[in-house]
């Protein structure tokens, strides 16, 4: 599962199933609480931790265990499942169970981090990102007492998601910071470059392009170290963004390119739409616009933020038209895509928006949706197509 290779996971896990058929009951719970452990950190699939949690509680019953290790383990298993792509109410009973189950007998630490990332992630679905960062500390120091430093770095990126979501971007590279001292040599490769991706994308925020190029760069050696081609994808996308975000337009369109190429955990549609914009760069206005075709034809899912496509689309056609000298047309589409924006700021909740990406891309995906950055970008954009006009005029 670590390597990547879900189908071959699944497989072994499979025949270890049949191994523990018709065996000690309590062999087949841990099992499933094994299973589920490996969706919410090796993998991210919050609905095979549901069911592997509910098949575990399932046993649990028929041996009328209503407490114990492995139904607190199962309990915040399944909180954490429906924080992030569940029922919040739900979550929250069960996390209300397991603070009754535990007010006599505290929790060890191992399920300190399970209980505490739970309430992590559903504070940050519900916008509630003041109270994030003590449980994203007391999740991951936990983890780290338990010697599980492959659980540790989750709640540190959630923490650092949850402060770029309240505009606290130096807190976010703190917390960062935190998770790459828990991992750094001492886990698999895939939690440090999910970390050091997220600490990409906050230097890009920052605009310190320089400091984002190093840790993109740093990403791709580590996944290259591994035998999964979706780990190297990630990479080139992150160094594809930083290489936009100089304006270096061939690298872009050729590093966003390749990241296209094998499945990996990013969003297609918004690469996409990144490496259209590269194309109009370089003066590729008929290839641009392909891209923008495919766009269109990439299935899409809530983690790729769909009310989000149509004003990053709407921009890069009045980047068209702007290289084409057609300023009337290219002022209109920006101000169309800085329509879009303005409204989704005023009615996006950014944490279910984290939280839907999470879920699908299976990774933190930090700042994939920042309107004001966008809205910010497009102001500027819209006073040099002016400006343009003006002339045109004169």
């Amino acid at each position: 599962m670590w390597l990547g290779r879900r189908d071959d996971g699944e497989a072994r896990f499979a025949e270890a199933m049949t191994g523990l058929e018709g065996g000690e009951p309590l062999a087949l719970v841990r099992a499933w609480l094994r299973h589920a452990e490996w969706h919410r950190g090796a993998q991210c699939t919050p609905h095979e931790v549901l069911a592997s949690t509910r098949r575990a509680m399932e046993v649990l019953d028929e041996m009328g265990a209503q407490d114990g290790a492995e139904r607190r383990e199962a309990l915040a298993g399944a909180a954490w499942a429906e924080g992030v792509a569940g029922d919040l109410e739900r979550s929250d009973e069960l996390l209300g169970e397991l603070d009754r189950l535990t007010a006599t007998e505290p929790p060890d630490d191992l399920l300190t981090h399970y209980i505490e990332h739970a309430r992590g992630q559903a504070l940050t679905r519900a916008g509630r990102f003041g109270e994030v960062y003590e449980r994203a500390r007391l999740a991951g120091e936990a983890a780290e007492r338990a010697g599980r430093p492959d659980l540790a770095y989750g709640p540190w990126l959630n923490g650092a998601g949850a402060a770029i979501c309240a505009g606290d971007l130096p807190l976010a590279l703190e917390l960062i910071e935190r998770g790459l001292q828990a991992v750094a040599g001492r886990s698999t490769a895939q939690p440090e470059i999910h970390l050091r991706a997220g600490r990409t994308t906050v230097l890009l925020l920052l605009g310190r392009i320089e400091e984002a190029r190093s840790q993109a760069e740093l990403e791709r050696e580590l996944a290259d170290g591994t035998p999964d081609p979706g780990l190297r994808a990630v990479a080139d996308h992150d160094r594809g963004m930083v290489a936009l975000a100089a304006r270096e337009y061939e690298a872009a369109a050729e590093l966003l390119g390749q990241a296209l190429v094998v499945p990996a955990a990013i969003s297609r549609p918004v690469t996409r739409l990144a490496r259209a914009e590269a194309l109009v760069g370089l003066g590729r206005l008929e290839a641009a616009e392909g891209e923008l075709r495919a766009t269109a034809l990439e299935p899409v899912t809530a983690g790729d933020m769909p009310d989000t496509l149509v004003p990053r689309l709407t921009r890069i056609q009045g980047l068209v038209a702007a290289a084409r000298g057609d300023h009337e047309l290219a002022g209109r589409r920006l101000e169309e895509a800085a329509a879009g924006w303005r409204r989704l700021a005023s009615m996006m909740r950014i944490g279910e928006s984290m939280m839907a990406a999470l879920a699908d891309l299976g990774r933190p995906a930090l700042g994939i949706v920042q309107p004001e950055h966008e809205l910010e970008r497009l102001e500027r954009e819209l006073a040099a197509q002016a400006t343009k006009r003006s002339i045109a005029r004169a």
